[in-house]
């Protein structure tokens, strides 16, 4: 049982030494965004041509060492279907994390996504799913304070 413990114990000492090399804070120069600023874009999915835009978000960000928080609201009319809600999470260099919430309900989605910066011309894009809905994309520009 002993030998099983140490065995255990020197893995995850590997492992969770693999894992704080991997990931190393985000030095000055390659910031992903500037340090904090606004944002602004749409939802839906984007083409070369004739994006279907679905609806708007538009928030703030505050990025930290290691990737950045933000807090946004959104606003959905496609179809027959329209709603608002928030959007707090956290983002990384390409990891999306956080939970959705609508107006008139009372539960929150997790969400899980992808997204990508452009710093040359101040854009994003990104993919974010949940358990319940499609993965729709989201895009726009930021603006640094």
């Amino acid at each position: 049982m002993k030998k099983i413990m140490s065995i255990c114990a020197i893995f995850i000492l590997l492992l969770s030494m693999s894992i704080v090399t991997a990931i190393q804070p985000i030095t000055k120069d390659a910031k992903l965004v500037e340090p904090d600023g606004s944002f602004s874009g749409y939802i839906g999915i984007p083409k070369q041509q004739d994006p279907i835009i679905m609806g708007n978000i538009s928030g703030v960000y505050k990025l930290g060492n290691r990737g950045g928080a933000f807090n946004a609201s959104w606003d959905i009319e496609y179809k027959n279907f329209s709603g608002t809600g928030t959007l707090l999470g956290f983002f990384g260099k390409n990891i999306l994390l956080g939970k959705l919430s609508a107006e008139g309900y009372n539960k929150t989605l997790p969400i899980i996504g992808f997204i990508g910066f452009d710093k040359s011309n101040q854009t994003f894009i990104g993919r974010a799913m949940s358990v319940i809905g499609p993965a729709l994309y989201f895009w726009g520009t930021y603006q640094p304070n």
